[in-house]
């Protein structure tokens, strides 16, 4: 830059103007309080400049080495492109006044114009510009340079074009044109700040982009309003309350105490991450939707003892607690859940999950990776989730409508599990406590809940015969179902008698009411079970159609009683005509196996070979074993065919001193025996033994008139 005329000047009360330069050289210049100094040119400070007044530079300070600078008046920046070249220890550049800028853009740099030298001024925490720094511009547009600075102001009409990085330590005032955030805005004090509300109504324009509070205290003031459009961070050291209303956008990480109190209202990001203390004092937090706030392992999530703390989890939104959900509120009715949310319990510590009622159910709740209690009833309005968790209710329920219950693993709800099922279709399953425990309904009732302790002794518990898990079904209308009970290994008694098994399992209806009494439930004709053996990580169950409220006793669960799994052996009774290796043959759906005792009353059984009866074809597993007992009763129709094909012929029963035969049927006329009957008749005939086949017993006894028929070998004793 050309100079016409180097000055050196030390005024107290004085006007200067139309210098082309000025050079302070190892003097002295102090501007008084009334004093205007206006310098059309390059301001050079080699010695000391005290400013009490205003200096109007229309060109660039140059601070040398040994220089300083002590301003409490104004120092201001007219050119278009202006600059600070600063060349002196950080320390001897005082600002306790106001630096302005009127020009398009202003630097602060080092003597070479680097910015991000070591005596560049407000270019980190330790050298930032202390008082004012004011931009403000009449029109077009002016860059806010990226420096840490103490209070920073904006005016004028012109856009102001906020460079990533800029941070203030003290106020901040966002006034006149619009402002343009290009990347991080930085509130840093050490001392309480307020944050200065930007609330534009045109994304981009008066709205932070991305806001980062650190170092002190925050508020947002009652009345202010601020939209972060993209990325907020609260650092750990910046406890921040809200009063007034503030958005979040993409993104938030609040690492310190947040506080909504007076009304305040905070609307999450996309996503969002708590890891302190958020407060909802008297205010709103507001999850809105599609977002996913966590409340981490570190954190507490607490709405305080006043119907004005209010939370609402939008639609489709996640509240994913890690940490602690407390609920002072009474009901907690001032926490809402939209239908399509999810609230998910997934800490690996023991958790609390909040109750829930009716008016303020959860949309759906997850429970994950850990033990987990209830404080109250728990209300859903669509799905749960229990994955490698368990939900103990207590005394309390948890209660659905006709969503999904998903479970992973051995994963429960243990205790009272509700369901509304008034508006539930025909021929749904529903899951209850856990994946294997399930009702299919022929016909809903309008409430069905079974209360399940697992480890826990039923009504009528025997230690040598049953499962150790209480079931108990309660019920508000009328209903028929598919009911399957899942258990688990740890339910299986070390007491349980050799001769009991898994595969043997079948309900009982039991109650203590008004005595002790377990009836067998076999509600159609074989009763249709399924079942799996429990194991490691592995949960069994027993399943079985057609039982419900009404029909004949032993079908039927009233409301209140408990449904008891016995694995012991009873007697296995004929039901229906037809092959003794038929399953459907018999009241337990299974064959008879060597341990069982048979009743054959008013049906006719035949073995070993195929009738139209049934047209079975599928051979007796244990042809030399059959059974330890056979009881043929006094019915008509009573019979037990033995026969052959061309696989077998040969049968009997287990090889013991105990085994035996017991024959009561009086056969009203002779059977023939001249070849296998084929037919789908029923043969009143007693024992019958075929001239293809060999029938063994230990022991036969024959009541006085009974019937044995034998065309073939029959033998009796042991070897």
């Amino acid at each position: 830059m050309s100079r016409t005329a180097i000055v050196t000047l030390c005024l107290l009360c004085a006007t200067l103007g139309h210098a082309q330069g000025i050079a302070i050289r190892g003097e002295r210049m102090v501007v008084g309080r009334d004093a205007l100094v206006s310098i059309h040119g390059d301001l050079f400070d080699d010695g000391t400049i005290v400013n009490q007044g205003r200096i109007v530079v229309d060109g660039v300070i140059h601070t040398a080495t040994a220089a300083a600078c002590a301003n409490s008046g104004t120092i201001t920046f007219v050119a278009d492109t202006s600059m600070w070249l600063n060349a002196a220890p950080l320390n001897d550049i005082v600002n306790m006044g106001t630096i302005e800028i009127t020009g398009s853009e202003h630097l602060f740099t080092d003597a070479s114009g680097d910015a991000d030298g070591a005596t560049a001024m407000g270019r980190d925490t330790l050298s930032r510009i202390g008082g004012l720094v004011r931009f403000v511009r009449g029109a077009g547009l002016q860059r806010i340079q990226r420096r840490h600075y103490t209070d920073l102001a904006l005016g004028g009409a012109a856009t102001k074009q906020i460079l990533d990085g800029t941070a203030v330590a003290g106020s901040y005032e966002a006034a006149g044109g619009a402002r343009r955030y290009e990347g991080w805005f930085i509130f840093d004090g050490n001392r309480p700040q307020t944050l200065t509300p930007e609330y534009g109504q045109v994304s981009g324009i008066d709205r932070y982009r991305h806001l980062l509070l650190r170092n002190g205290p925050k508020r947002l003031a009652q009345g202010d309003s601020t939209i972060v459009e993209q990325i907020l961070r609260i650092e750990s050291r910046a406890p921040t309350i809200i009063q007034g209303r503030m958005t979040w956008g993409s993104e938030a990480r609040v690492a310190a105490n947040l506080r909504i109190e007076d009304g305040g209202h905070v609307t999450t990001a996309d996503s969002t991450w708590f890891t302190d203390t958020v407060d909802v004092v008297d205010g709103r937090l507001l999850m809105r939707p599609t977002s996913t706030t966590v409340v981490d392992t570190s954190a507490l999530l607490r709405l305080y003892d006043a119907a004005s703390s209010l939370l609402h989890v939008g639609d489709t939104a996640e509240l994913r607690i890690r940490g602690v959900y407390v609920n002072a509120f009474g009901q907690h009715a001032n926490a809402t859940y939209a239908a399509t949310s999810l609230v998910n319990y997934e800490g690996r510590q023991p958790q609390t999950i909040l109750a829930a009622g009716p008016a303020a159910a959860y949309g759906s709740l997850r429970a994950a990776q850990g033990g987990k209690t209830v404080d109250g009833n728990v209300h859903l309005q669509r799905d749960l989730y229990v994955h490698s968790a368990m939900i103990d209710a207590g005394a309390d329920t948890v209660a659905m409508r006709d969503g999904v219950a998903d479970y992973s693993g051995v994963s429960e709800v243990i205790g009272a599990m509700r369901r509304d099922l008034r508006t539930a279709a025909a021929g749904t399953t529903f899951a209850y406590n856990n994946a294997q425990t399930l009702l299919t309904f022929d016909s809903t009732p309008t409430i069905l809940t079974l209360d399940v302790r697992p480890k826990t002794d039923p009504v009528v518990y025997d230690a040598s015969t049953d499962v150790r898990r209480k079931v108990t079904l309660s019920a508000l209308g009328d209903w028929r179902a598919t009911i399957r009970i899942g258990y688990t290994i740890e339910d299986l008694p070390s007491a349980w008698a050799t001769s009991t098994s898994q595969h043997l399992l079948r309900f009982m209806r039991a109650t203590d009411r008004p005595q002790q009494l377990a009836t067998k439930l076999v509600p159609t004709l074989p009763p249709s079970y399924a079942r799996r053996a429990a194991a490691a990580d592995v949960m069994g169950y027993v399943e079985l159609k057609g039982l419900g409220s009404t029909g004949p006793d032993n079908m039927v669960i009233p409301s209140g009683y408990d449904v008891l799994l016995r694995g012991s052996r009873d007697v296995l009774q004929a039901i229906a005509h037809g092959r003794w290796s038929n399953p459907m043959t018999w009241d337990e759906g299974r064959e008879p196996e060597p341990q069982d005792a048979v009743m054959i009353n008013g049906y006719t059984v035949h073995v070993g070979y195929e009738r139209a009866t049934d047209s079975y074809r599928i051979a007796e597993l244990f042809p030399t074993q059959m059974a330890s007992s056979v009881e043929i009763g006094d019915q008509p129709n009573s019979a037990l065919l033995v026969g052959s094909d061309a696989a077998a012929y040969a049968f009997s029963l287990v090889p013991a001193p105990t085994s035996v035969v017991r024959v009561q049927r009086r056969a009203t006329s002779p059977v023939d025996v001249a070849e296998q009957d084929i037919s789908n008749r029923p043969i009143d005939g007693g024992l019958v033994v075929y001239p293809s086949a060999e029938f063994s017993t230990p022991r036969l006894l024959v009541s006085p008139g009974a019937t044995v028929t034998n065309a073939g070998i029959l033998s009796v004793g042991l070897p």
